[in-house]
């Protein structure tokens, strides 16, 4: 079965945007709801809180204004390298989408290089699909990952149009 998951930084830069995100989640999650998957929902800054992991997308609530607060640094490659570990389940054709306005500046556990080299691995086994998100592609210079610059004033609109994407 298809898995969505939503891989959204939570860094203290973002604050300006939360509602913003926390709209855009709910209208994707609106437009989600009309097929059937599961659904994940992980927030990162320098940990990583799953808020929902691999339920089935009709069981999923709303996202309400206190379970989105950005605070602290971007551990951005340790938190991409968690999902590739924790959702490998053979039985999952996989879509992570990574939405971020920053630099990584808190991994302690993985590199880019180390990273990358991963999601090429799992995407050329063919069950895994990526979308990265940010609002400088520069920081992402491997082709075989598709990637999309956007206006952090934005964020909102680039959230709730995810699922109209082709991959």
């Amino acid at each position: 079965m298809l898995h969505i998951i939503l891989l959204i930084d939570r860094s203290h830069s973002m604050i300006t945007y939360t509602q913003k995100v926390i709209n855009g989640i709910n209208n994707f999650l609106v437009k989600l709801k009309q097929i059937q998957c599961y659904f994940s929902l992980v927030f990162f800054n320098d940990d990583r809180h799953y808020h929902y992991w691999h339920m089935p997308v009709n069981e999923i609530q709303f996202i309400k204004d206190k379970e989105y607060n950005p605070y602290g640094m971007t551990a951005l490659y340790d938190s991409i390298d968690d999902i590739l570990n924790n959702g490998d389940d053979e039985k999952d054709s996989n879509v992570l989408f990574i939405i971020t306005d920053g630099e990584d500046t808190m991994s302690k556990h993985t590199t880019k290089d180390d990273v990358y080299n991963k999601m090429l691995k799992y995407k050329n086994i063919g069950r895994w699909k990526f979308l990265f998100c940010d609002t400088d592609i520069s920081r992402l210079d491997i082709k075989e990952i598709p990637t999309i610059r956007y206006n952090i004033d934005e964020v909102d609109q680039l959230i709730s149009n995810l699922g109209s994407l082709k991959l």
